[in-house]
């Protein structure tokens, strides 16, 4: 299994969406947190998520949203406490203790143990537990751990843990190299640079006064029949069974209006309350120092005073205002719950009455000052309101059902009894509608393109009936009346497109031909100079990388190697570029010698080696999720999210 699974997912790309979350067991953290954490509404009893079988208790999610929430706080201070709802602090807890149950499983399927001889010698050489003339001693590590509210089971637990994952990391990435050729070039990416001047001559410039003559076309289709031809035709008696037209014939009772009605008031048609406000808004920029911040506060507290004596608020914001709205008084319109940021969001709700001026307010976007300016309070939409509304839904779910019936209905007759499928209309009173020669990848006349149904049309046996399909206007069944034989349609069935194509291949021709003639016509000189000669533009990209545009142009494999392998000074190509043909000058390159890369190789290997390992651990874990049986308990995890609309039941 450990074999397949790495030559499975060596081949992958390097950019893999799924990151692996970093296993961190914080030795001695905060684990009392501080003042109303947004987790303490949770409850320390229960389970939070079960992996394989095994349950991770709340008391720990808990604990690891926790540390998560303080990391976040120390590292990046205000920009995360004014917008800490958008973090996600329970799900990414819940993700990393997932992941660590099924990695620790894994490496328990593969025979991996840590023994308490490797999990004592992890302590004792542990950073943080060295004195002066090394490890503290098994007193004080004691101490240490009960200073931090931690048994020291749990705690070798974690650190067993950690040299388990450790192991199986390094048993699933042993055989990851990188080769001399791989360091070489990634150094040469990353460093060596070159200034190109270019032309490129586009196909589509050259397609204008392209004459093309009934026999060209003629030959042209002889020659490509292969490129036109087409798989087997098919030929059907298609009768759809339409929900439209039998919602046509459906009365809904005001009865069963009122009822559905009843069923959708609290989740469509109750309309909650919306306020309106104006702002005054003075930026802050992230990493600023407090002496920006102080004076920024400063001056959203002198636009406070400025409103408080009565000044119109809408001048003070056009004035003032480093906001967007400022070219409307600051106003942000009417707004539900849940819109804005959380502290803005609170000091809108906090205020009574229109008029009203909020404190100066900090978000992640600086200091505000918030005028209320509109209430609409909450409300039920009337069911007079909704009524057409909820008739049309019904009418049309039960459409659905009926038709879906009728075709069912219409199936089972054709297949239990001696009546074809035309009797069958026939008898009925039903008209099925002939499709034409349909060929793979064609849209289905009055059907459009739906590859569901085309595959069930082109998996039938001849004169077979399928079953009834879904499709858009209801249920279609159809009958596979006919075979076409395969190979190219008639020229004037697809004219168009055969024309299309020649004059594209007559305008690269063109165009490639152009590019030959400006590149012997500018051998030995500057290719700028040739293109104002010309009458052709040219285009230059200073500082190309390896892996970057060049200029206007698209990234190419050719291109790049050609332009970091040939000689500086001449002109180049042309090379057949997709977008036409190009001719360029290296006009000058930096290039990375053989020593340099010697001197850097080890440094750089080491990085490629990380990457690569941290690729192959990524795609096992997000194989290893895939397969395995998790369950969450998205109540606790909300309450961690999401405190205040968790409480509130919404």
């Amino acid at each position: 299994m450990l074999k397949l699974m790495r030559d499975n997912l060596r081949s992958l790309s390097w950019v893999l969406a799924f990151v692996v979350a970093t296993f961190v067991f914080a030795t001695f953290a905060d684990w009392g947190g501080k003042g109303n954490w947004m987790g303490d509404g949770a409850g320390s009893g229960g389970w939070a998520a079960q992996v394989n079988g095994e349950t991770i208790p709340v008391r720990e999610f808990l604990d690891r949203a926790r540390n998560l929430d303080n990391r976040y706080r120390n590292f990046l201070g205000e920009a995360y406490n004014s917008n800490t709802r958008n973090f996600q602090i329970g799900q990414t807890a819940i993700n990393e203790l997932v992941q660590e149950k099924i990695i620790l499983g894994h490496a328990r399927e593969l025979g991996l143990v840590a023994t308490p001889q490797e999990i004592s010698r992890a302590i004792q050489t542990d950073p943080s537990l060295q004195g002066e003339s090394g490890f503290i001693g098994k007193d004080r590590y004691k101490s240490l751990l009960r200073s931090s509210r931690m048994d020291m089971a749990t705690y070798e637990g974690n650190v067993a843990s950690q040299i388990l994952r450790r192991k199986w990391e390094q048993l699933l990435t042993a055989d990851i190299a990188v080769s001399d050729d791989q360091v070489a070039r990634e150094i040469r990416s990353q460093d060596e640079t070159a200034d190109v001047v270019y032309a490129q001559f586009q196909p589509g410039a050259f397609e204008e006064d392209i004459e093309i003559s009934d026999a060209d076309l003629a030959t042209f289709f002889g020659e490509q029949e292969e490129r036109y031809s087409r798989g087997e035709g098919r030929s059907f008696d298609l009768l759809v069974f339409d929900r439209l037209r039998a919602q046509s014939r459906i009365d809904v009772s005001e009865e069963d209006s009122r009822a559905q009605y009843d069923a959708s008031l609290a989740s469509r048609f109750t309309i909650p309350e919306q306020r309106r406000a104006s702002h005054i808004l003075i930026k802050t920029r992230s990493g600023a120092q407090d002496n920006d911040y102080k004076a920024a506060r400063q001056r959203a507290a002198a636009a406070l005073a400025r409103a408080r004596n009565g000044e119109d608020f809408a001048t003070i914001a056009s004035e003032l205002s480093e906001d967007t709205t400022a070219a409307n008084g600051g106003d942000l319109g009417f707004f539900p719950r849940g819109v804005m940021t959380i502290p803005f969001e609170k000091a809108v709700w906090s205020m009574e009455k229109t008029g009203d001026l909020s404190e100066v307010v900090q978000t992640q976007f600086g200091y505000h000052i918030i005028q209320l300016t509109g209430i609409q309070e909450a409300r039920l939409k009337p069911f007079e309101e909704v009524r057409d509304e909820l008739e049309q839904e019904i009418s049309f779910s039960r459409a659905g059902e009926q038709v879906q019936l009728e075709a069912e209905a219409f199936v089972e007759a054709v297949n239990s009894t001696q009546a074809g499928f035309l009797d069958e209309t026939a008898r009925r009173s039903i008209v099925a509608t002939d499709s034409g020669v349909i060929h793979q990848g064609e849209p289905i006349p009055g059907l459009g393109a739906n590859p569901e149904v085309e595959r069930a049309l082109f998996s039938l046996a001849l004169d077979e009936v399928s079953t009834p399909l879904p499709v858009a206007r209801g249920y279609v069944v159809a009958r596979f009346r006919e075979s076409s034989p395969g190979g190219p349609p008639p020229l004037d069935e697809i004219r168009g497109t055969v024309e299309s194509d020649l004059r594209r291949e007559k305008a690269e021709a063109r165009a490639l031909a152009r590019a030959l003639e400006v590149a012997g016509a500018a051998a030995g000189k500057d290719l700028t100079v040739i293109g104002e000669e010309m009458g052709f533009e040219t285009g230059d990209a200073a500082g190309v990388r390896r892996g970057s545009p060049v200029g206007s142009l698209r990234t190419d494999p050719a291109l790049e190697e050609a332009i970091f392998s040939v000689e500086v000074g001449p002109v180049q190509g042309p090379l057949d570029l997709p977008g036409g043909p190009v001719v360029f000058t290296v006009t000058s390159r930096v290039e990375i010698g053989d020593d340099e890369i010697k001197a850097r190789a080890g440094e750089v290997r080491q990085t490629l080696l990380a990457g690569r390992r941290q690729q192959m651990l990524s795609a096992i874990i997000r194989e290893l999720l895939k397969q395995a049986d998790v369950a969450y308990n998205t109540e606790v995890i909300q309450q961690v999210d999401n405190p205040v609309q968790s409480a509130s039941g919404t």
